[in-house]
């Protein structure tokens, strides 16, 4: 099987890499990864799939899990400028950055790439837990950056009120995560259009709502 040709057929969210053969090598490497999981497959696949020599690979990447971590990284490259904006530190309405980091997680969550990544780590996270941590960080854990930032600018708005601001992470992450994705990463659905994901995302947000009202915080005190 030759590799995909990610160059001429590149989804429109990965953003390209300087270096062309890298991302001929990532395009492999995932097509790999998929077909005999991270464990089963071998730097030799790799470089066959990627028609190069080991050595031109292992001058690339040292390892197997360094080419996972850079496909992660390459993954996470582009994101909507509103989440960049959230990085700064840039929140004009943070109810609405709510509802932004919401829907574009949760685009990430099921994006068909993401689903097959996120199996290929379930099936090794026993064995190799570092890389199941960098998965994490690179999906979850960029959610929460975000949320470290809009969570206390709810609060000064006074949309939400909350004691704990981990517990407040928690239920977003729980509530958005939910049953879909659940079944969706089980095979069990199919990937939803944009609009349901829209929908979930909303619903999502405004259940953590009701869930961390202002009001009801501002009385128990």
């Amino acid at each position: 099987m030759t590799p995909r040709p990610m160059l001429d057929n590149r989804p429109e969210w990965l953003a390209p890499l300087s270096d062309p053969r890298n991302e001929m090598i990532l395009s492999a490497a995932f097509d790999v990864f998929v077909e005999k999981g991270l464990d089963g497959a071998t730097m030799a696949d790799v470089a066959a799939r990627a028609r190069i020599s080991k050595e031109t690979l292992y001058n690339r990447f040292d390892s197997k899990e360094g080419l996972f971590y850079a496909l992660l990284a390459w993954g996470a490259r582009r994101q909507p400028a509103a989440l960049e904006a959230m990085e700064r530190g840039e929140i004009a309405d943070p109810l609405v950055a709510l509802r932004e980091l919401a829907r574009e997680s949760l685009r990430m969550f099921l994006k068909p790439e993401g689903i097959a990544v996120f199996r290929m780590v379930m099936h090794v996270a026993d064995r190799m837990p570092e890389v199941a941590r960098v998965f994490d960080e690179y999906s979850c854990g960029r959610t929460c950056v975000l949320m470290d930032r809009i969570a206390p600018a709810l609060a000064k708005a006074r949309i939400v009120a909350y004691d704990d601001v981990r517990d407040f992470h928690d239920v977003f992450m729980g509530l958005l995560r939910g049953h879909r994705v659940h079944c969706v990463s089980l095979g069990i659905e199919p990937i939803p259009d944009d609009e349901q994901i829209v929908r979930d995302a909303d619903r999502a947000v405004d259940r953590l709502l009701a869930l961390f009202p202002a009001k009801s915080a501002a009385r128990g005190r």
